[in-house]
């Protein structure tokens, strides 16, 4: 096609699947003139097999039909990913119920002359919910004619509680994306232009708030032919009554392994205290020979995860730990007074669950996230002193 005589952009392209009777009409026209005139001629499309708009509409055809190595087979080899990275460029990632239902005439590159080499075609796709348009960036390699130079969108998930990404009800294994060795919701997915539906609901285990389809498009230029990830906010993922029973027990059983440390502040765990405690109104110093025991389990809930930063705490992506009721551990050990007097002594402390949070996996199993703990007290719980604010006894 010669860009200089290309109808305007404004004008929709029918997609060619809808053209049938206007061109079967053309080429018995074209038959009949060329009987007359003693010659064979051939009718063709109004745009070649090679042009950047029939290459984009014969992509869409393939994808729409999930036929992935058809569509890839218009994409530049290059741009193809491998690997984890094509994870979710699978038939079984990609919806069903939507077509393209237009292209624009190519917008053409005209800074190399009257042969440019990039184009650009904006295109519609439709479905049940309505339409949504994105934009392509075509290049002409002159032995394999024009490809889509990287039709792949680049996405994260914030905001995201699960270990897995989940598109259309397809989880690829393994779950590793990319350089990541496990996935996370900072990792980026390429996907294939398309309408997708991240996460479904678990019974008892997750409740998706989200459950319509999300359009995944890329909008390429003449310019830039390379996006930063975007990112696609799910809405609001919350725990079912199974999860939350899984967490309880998880939390009891890492409960009871802290209890068997003999530190002030054990390691990664929901408890500790400083270097004194005050008890029977005496601040006990220089305490020694400590142990834990639980004197009761919090009771506890999970709360959909808020990934803002609140109350100095770092962001955080898993479900919150909430306590309806208080847990406390009962501290024993010998120390000296301010007065210098030996004392033996037993105060009462609270477990605070309020930084510990819970991430899921494919297969809705829940483990703690310490990432909120990194950088106090060495990898210990440095929430201050928990002995104090729960009391002596």
């Amino acid at each position: 096609m010669d860009p200089s005589h290309a109808p305007s952009s404004d004008t929709p392209r029918l997609h060619r699947k809808d053209w049938g009777p206007m061109l079967i009409q053309i080429g018995v026209i074209v038959a009949i003139v060329a009987v007359c005139l003693g010659v064979f001629v051939v009718p063709q499309w109004v745009n070649s097999p090679g042009d950047p708009e029939t290459v984009v509409e014969d992509f869409f055809d393939a994808l729409a039909s999930k036929d992935i190595e058809g569509a890839l087979g218009y994409v530049e080899a290059d741009a193809i990913p491998t690997g984890t990275d094509a994870a979710f460029l699978d038939g079984r990632a990609v919806s069903s119920g939507w077509k393209l239902v237009s292209t624009k005439d190519a917008q053409y590159d005209d800074s190399y002359g009257d042969d440019p080499s990039d184009a650009t075609v904006d295109f519609t796709i439709g479905g049940e919910d309505g339409t949504a348009a994105g934009t392509v960036l075509v290049r002409r390699d002159y032995e394999a004619g024009w490809q889509l130079a990287d039709p792949f969108v680049r996405v994260t998930i914030d905001g995201s509680p699960l270990d897995y990404a989940q598109l259309n009800g397809f989880i690829p294994a393994p779950q590793a994306i990319g350089d990541a060795d496990e996935w996370d919701q900072t990792t980026p997915i390429t996907l294939l232009p398309g309408l997708y539906r991240f996460y479904q609901d678990k019974s008892k285990v997750l409740k998706v708030k989200r459950h319509e389809s999300i359009a995944v498009l890329p909008h390429d230029t003449l310019d830039d032919d390379f996006a930063e990830p975007s990112p696609v906010d799910i809405d609001g993922v919350s725990a079912g009554p199974r999860l939350v029973k899984k967490t309880r027990e998880l939390l009891v059983d890492a409960i009871d392994v802290c209890a068997g440390q003999t530190v002030q502040h054990p390691y990664r765990c929901p408890f500790g205290t400083r270097d004194y405690v005050d008890y029977q109104g005496h601040r006990v110093e220089h305490i020694t020979d400590l142990s834990w025991k639980v004197d009761h389990y919090p009771s506890i809930d999970l709360a959909t995860p808020d990934p803002s930063q609140q109350d100095g705490a770092p962001p955080r992506a898993g479900f919150a730990v909430v306590s309806q009721k208080a847990g406390k551990m009962e501290l024993r050990g010998n120390g000296v007074d301010t007065g210098g007097k030996a004392r033996e002594f037993s105060v009462l402390c609270d477990i605070d669950t309020s930084w510990l949070s819970v991430r899921v996996n494919a297969d809705a199993d829940p483990s703690f996230d310490y990432s909120a703990y990194v950088g106090y007290n060495d990898g210990g719980y440095g929430m201050g002193d928990l002995c104090t604010r729960g009391g002596g006894s």
